[in-house]
């Protein structure tokens, strides 16, 4: 151990640190010295990008696809491939729902209250948290004018003509067109 065979002299030759055990030649390594990490044959201080290390058998380990870079494991992403989303540490190729991607970051940011749900923008709702109703793409604690709560939905629903301003339903009016 710690030894390679040298078919020109001969000899055993020494690995060379940070190896200590080598195969083929003197720095090919399959084990390192104390605070040294294996990977490819070459030991590491510190994991190269895309590998996180592994105290148990002391080698770097690849970052698992579709992370390119990871942290504590191989499945803890901090960046993703392209044209995937990270989001908690996940990459996600669509982001997860509560959140919308970010092609500048190329994160998925969450969405911003009262939108439990939101599309193209965090403020661009498609569905709200309770007690909120949505209109458009904007959520309301209480439906604007011309407008009435639909509890099915979760819905402002525009007030049906001759209303120009609704109670309960649609058709039960507090105001009419002119």
């Amino acid at each position: 151990p710690g030894t390679v065979k040298d078919d020109n002299t001969m000899e055993c030759v020494s690995c060379i640190s940070p190896c200590s055990e080598c195969e083929t030649t003197t720095t090919t390594c399959s084990a390192c010295i104390s605070d040294y990490y294996l990977y490819n044959s070459i030991c590491y201080s510190s994991c190269p990008p895309g590998t996180v290390k592994d105290d148990t058998t002391m080698q770097c380990l690849s970052c698992t696809s579709p992370c390119s870079e990871c942290e504590t494991t191989t499945t803890s992403c901090s960046t993703c491939i392209s044209n995937y989303y990270l989001f908690d540490s996940v990459c996600y190729a669509t982001c997860p729902p509560g959140t919308v991607k970010d092609d500048n970051t190329m994160e998925c940011v969450s969405c911003i209250s009262p939108c439990s749900e939101c599309e193209t923008t965090t403020t661009s709702c498609s569905t709200c948290i309770s007690n909120y109703y949505l209109l458009g793409s904007v959520c309301y604690a209480s439906c604007p004018p011309g407008t009435v709560k639909d509890d099915n939905t979760m819905e402002c629903v525009s007030c049906s003509s001759p209303c120009s301003e609704c109670e309960t339903t649609t058709t039960t009016c507090s105001a009419c067109i002119s």
